[in-house]
């Protein structure tokens, strides 16, 4: 085995000798490392022997010694190219070596403020809500009616009453009253455009003449969106008068035209 061994490696040396005795080829260049001829149109210049590849410049290589991709940007970190449509400035991503993070700063949102619904009255839930405690619904006031005796101050005071409203489209349904001794006048009204109805009450006293709008007590067994509407109504109609008697209504109570039941009196009149 040595001897086969020593005869190899001699054999080795003498080719290698005589390799180094060989001529160049014609139009070989034996200035190139390793006694390898250049490849046609190769730049011996290059690390290696190797021929750049075409389109390349290999006047910058690529870090690692590796020529770049066509359209790529060797200013990425580690000569990788960003991919197409990215953004180094996206938020959440941290900013690159040298870039300036332009990450908007993220809003402080407020928390919404607790509304707590408003309560729901009964007559809302129920619109036959009877309710122990109704609003009045009769007002009335003092009448100085023009006239000298008793039967053309009822008299001048009912027609006043008829123009005032009549005037406003009210029509009367009903009317009763003391004609003998001129003392009362009892008028039912229907309501214009509404199934709805009311009274005005004429008592003469002294040369006064009391007046009520509405019923001589507040109603029971009402609903209360009922009575509700009832006394919108009223002073509806209330207004109307203080506008057709001007300064001869004044209210039973000085700034109050409210007039309600009294149960010691039994009544809601004066």
């Amino acid at each position: 085995m040595r001897k086969i061994f020593l005869a190899v490696m001699v054999f080795f040396t003498v080719g290698i000798l005589a390799a180094q005795d060989l001529p160049p080829l014609p139009g070989d260049d034996s200035s190139a490392s390793g006694g390898l001829p250049p490849l046609p149109g190769a730049d011996n210049s290059a690390p290696g022997g190797l021929p750049p590849l075409p389109g390349t410049d290999n006047s910058a290589p690529a870090p690692g010694g590796l020529p770049p991709l066509p359209g790529t940007d060797n200013s990425a970190p580690g000569g990788l190219p960003p991919l197409p449509g990215t953004d180094n400035s996206t938020p959440g991503l941290p900013p690159l070596p040298g870039q300036e993070s332009q990450a908007p700063a993220a809003p402080v949102l407020s928390p919404a403020p607790v509304v707590s619904p408003a309560p729901v009255k009964a007559a809302e839930k129920n619109p036959d809500f009877i309710s122990k405690h109704q609003p009045n619904v009769i007002f009335g006031g003092w009448v100085n009616p023009k006239g000298g005796g008793a039967q053309i101050r009822i008299a001048w005071t009912s027609q006043e009453v008829l123009n005032a409203l009549d005037k406003k489209g009210y029509t009367v349904e009903n009317e009763k009253g003391d004609y003998v001794q001129n003392k009362w006048r009892l008028f039912t009204f229907a309501a214009p455009r509404s199934e709805m109805s009311f009274q005005v009450y004429l008592l003469q006293s002294g040369k006064k003449v009391w007046m009520r709008v509405g019923p001589p007590e507040a109603p029971a067994g009402v609903p209360l969106a009922r009575v509700e509407r009832m006394k919108a109504e009223h002073l509806k109609v209330l207004n109307t008068l203080r506008a057709q008697f001007k300064g001869r209504l004044i209210p039973r109570r000085k700034g109050r035209w409210d007039s309600p039941f009294d149960h010691v009196k039994q009544t809601a009149d004066a």
